[in-house]
């Protein structure tokens, strides 16, 4: 009779015999080639639960086993930045590395997405990180910004992201994303902008009131998605993206002392690489959001 399988991550199983006596296995650990699918047999190595005794043999039919959620196992390569933004007030913590970021002017907290965010007053305050080379792109460097936010109204020109000091002006940032509007008109739009990119060609709708689940991306062209829906996109004429500017990377203002944005921020992830369909739904997680590190 067949052991059941009981799954411990994405790449272990521990297997239970269905029956116990002299000289049986009583737990078996066995590290599986993945993904493990119905009815498959994978050879592996078995050790008798006493530390003696090590052999080869089959786990058949691992109908117990469930495939790893789409995205799940390569969501963590190239992700350089996560910030929960759960601290009630002063640092925000980078919970991938050491990338934490600096409060300006007491932003607060409230209930976020996922356990707490962080709180602008849309006046003074913002967070920020001198520029290293974590936060920088280089000309053609693929990259990924995701980031929950949930804006208490919408006001032109206001920006929860800026790599830079200025937006418009190529030298004095390096990207961005800020709710703007030609000549101030309604409705007012999200706006994903790079240094080398298209201006005001790539913008979604963001309700107020409410949590977004905002992903913004380039990899040869310029594109941003909100609520793992509707998505806006555009080519590049030069293909450079954004190129290294050596300003602090600013969340909630344009960290000129202006553009400040009024809302809150939730979970803030950058990566060096374009997410897939797949990673951008499975950190979306139905609407709910995932902090670091993600639940498998």
């Amino acid at each position: 009779m067949a052991a059941p399988v009981q799954q411990v991550n994405a790449h272990t199983v521990v297997l239970q015999p269905s029956q116990r006596g002299a000289g049986s296995i009583v737990t078996l650990q066995a590290r599986v080639p993945w993904p493990a699918e119905v009815g498959d047999a994978r050879v592996v190595t078995l050790g008798d639960g006493q530390g003696t005794g090590e052999g080869s043999g089959e786990v058949p039919n691992l109908t117990d086993v469930p495939a790893p959620e789409p995205g799940s196992e390569t969501i963590e390569d190239e992700l350089f930045i996560y910030w929960n933004l759960n601290e009630a007030f002063g640092t925000r913590l980078d919970a991938v590395g050491t990338n934490h970021l600096t409060s300006n002017n007491s932003v607060g907290m409230v209930p976020g997405q996922l356990n707490n965010a962080a709180s602008f007053n849309g006046i003074s305050q913002w967070l920020s990180i001198a520029d290293n080379g974590n936060v920088s792109m280089g000309d053609g460097q693929a990259f990924t910004i995701t980031m929950w936010l949930y804006p208490v109204g919408l006001v032109n020109g206001a920006t929860p992201l800026n790599k830079g000091q200025l937006i418009f002006n190529p030298n004095n940032f390096e990207y961005a994303l800020e709710f703007y509007t030609p000549g101030g008109a309604v409705p007012i739009e999200l706006l994903f902008l790079t240094n080398n990119g298209p201006d005001l060609d790539v913008h979604v709708p963001v309700p107020a009131g409410q949590w977004n689940f905002v992903v913004a991306w380039y990899d040869g062209g310029q594109h941003i998605q909100v609520n793992n829906g509707l998505t806006s996109n555009s080519t590049y004429s030069n293909g450079a993206g954004a190129s290294d500017r050596t300003f602090a990377l600013n969340l909630g203002s344009s960290g000129s002392g202006g553009a400040f944005y009024p809302g809150y921020l939730d979970m803030v992830g950058i990566w060096k690489r374009a997410l897939t369909a797949d990673e951008r739904t499975f950190l979306w997680n139905g609407g709910l959001g995932r902090e670091y590190p993600f639940s498998l």
